[in-house]
């Protein structure tokens, strides 16, 4: 059984590391982490524009904040030229060429190809308007197209040696920069007439056909309760088998944001928030609960029960990690991995507590979160500040007491186990 388990690892964690090493998918994971450290601070800032205190949100209108902060919460959205840029960028850095040249292109060329309005004045100035909807996190797909092919692009031409020589008299910066104009060119161009060829059809922009075509068929697979319990099943299952979750939460970073996006915007408008699920439901479950795997469970029984040696220092090591989201010294420490007697509550217990919290959303007990404090702040202090009510903190408690039960009996499992050995070794 061992045998078998390890070839699966072996196997998993080369088709994992494939995966991870490969440039392109790299540059997406890490544009998508960085562009949610601002979606994040976004975040924070509508919950106190939308403090659930009265007092609070006519006290920041009396002093002309709450508008004023209803705005930035909008700019902070505007994460899909951020991603196409560090696409670009991170791309360019791996094929070793001038990683800002690219930047610029890559920002260059997502502008170039979202929808615009223009028009010409009463004074014959002519000018244009993009709307912010075309800025976020609906276009994230065409974000990612777009940075790639510029990086790739870009790199070819510099590799066919499609450059401007230069005298080695001039200032190094004055060469980089002139000495790729043309791959700049070759870089753009293409793109200006995408833009036109677009402009034709009834999709009237590249983000409206890949929207249209790609990106809301996918979207509405993935973010739905059978697409998040997909992705919870894969996050928690290859922990199971010691390998990162980073490439399971890219892609539902991916198809889930965009919802999250639209909800944000619909109650800074004052509506209610129109997708019951997005990013933060799904982070709800994954991140607040101990972790990936919801092990908040597992430190607390271990504390509370263990009466083995090795278990009860675990329990003193494990609790205060756990507590505030970091599960690596529980998964290593106990450990989870390859551990077949908790392969079960590893897996399935996260189902079953995003299933709870789904019928809760139903029934109308709280409404969808919103929000993200900090990953790192404990859950059950968190939740009250999501959005979805007081109603999200009462469940987020009721659900680390589920945790503790779904987790028990594996536990004491393992414990009596532990305990017959340090048994046999002390009678030794």
């Amino acid at each position: 059984m061992n045998n078998k388990l390890e070839k699966l690892q072996g196997s998993l964690m080369e088709l994992t590391g494939k995966i991870q090493s490969n440039k392109y998918i790299s540059a997406i994971s890490f544009a998508l982490m960085s562009s949610m450290g601002v979606l994040i601070a976004g975040t924070v800032l509508n919950i106190l524009a939308n403090f659930p205190l009265t007092a609070v949100t006519n006290f920041l209108d009396s002093i002309g904040l709450l508008s004023f902060m209803q705005e930035v919460v909008l700019v902070f959205q505007l994460t899909a030229p951020i991603t196409c840029l560090v696409i670009a960028y991170k791309i360019a850095e791996a094929n070793k060429v001038d990683v800002i040249q690219v930047a610029v292109a890559a920002f260059m060329n997502y502008m170039l190809v979202v929808p615009a309005t223009f028009a010409t004045d009463d004074y014959g100035q002519f000018s244009g308007n993009i709307a912010f909807s075309a800025l976020n996190s609906e276009n994230m797909m065409t974000a990612i197209i777009v940075g790639i092919f510029t990086a790739v692009l870009f790199t070819w031409a510099v590799r066919k040696n499609i450059v401007i020589k230069l005298p080695d008299s001039m200032p190094a910066f004055v060469q980089v920069a002139l000495s790729s104009i043309p791959a700049a060119m070759i870089t753009v161009v293409p793109f200006i007439v995408i833009r036109y060829l677009f402009a034709q059809t009834p999709f009237v922009s590249l983000p409206g056909f890949i929207y249209g075509i790609i990106a809301a068929p996918l979207m509405s697979v993935g973010n739905s309760l059978g697409g998040h319990l997909l992705f919870l099943f894969l996050n928690n299952l290859v922990w199971f088998f010691g390998i990162h979750n980073a490439p399971v939460s890219a892609i539902a970073m991916l198809v889930t944001m965009p919802a999250l996006t639209e909800n944000i915007t619909a109650v800074m408008s004052g509506q209610p928030a129109p997708n019951e699920l997005s990013l933060m439901t799904f982070l709800f479950i994954m991140q607040l609960f101990g972790g990936s795997c919801s092990t908040i469970g597992l430190a607390i029984d271990t504390v509370l029960f263990a009466k083995s040696d090795r278990y009860k220092a675990q329990g003193k090591v494990q609790l205060v990690p756990s507590l505030f989201n970091v599960m690596e010294p529980i998964a290593f420490g106990m450990p989870l991995i390859l551990n077949p007697i908790f392969l079960v509550p590893m897996v399935v217990g996260p189902t079953i507590l995003y299933l709870i919290f789904y019928i809760g959303l139903k029934l109308g007990l709280y409404t969808t979160p919103i929000a993200l404090v900090n990953a790192f702040l404990p859950g059950f202090i968190q939740s009250f500040l999501m959005g979805g009510g007081v109603g999200l903190g009462i469940l987020s408690i009721v659900l680390v007491l589920i945790s503790c039960l779904i987790w028990l009996p594996f536990l004491l499992a393992a414990d009596k186990n532990e305990l017959k050995i340090e048994k046999e070794m002390k009678a030794e």
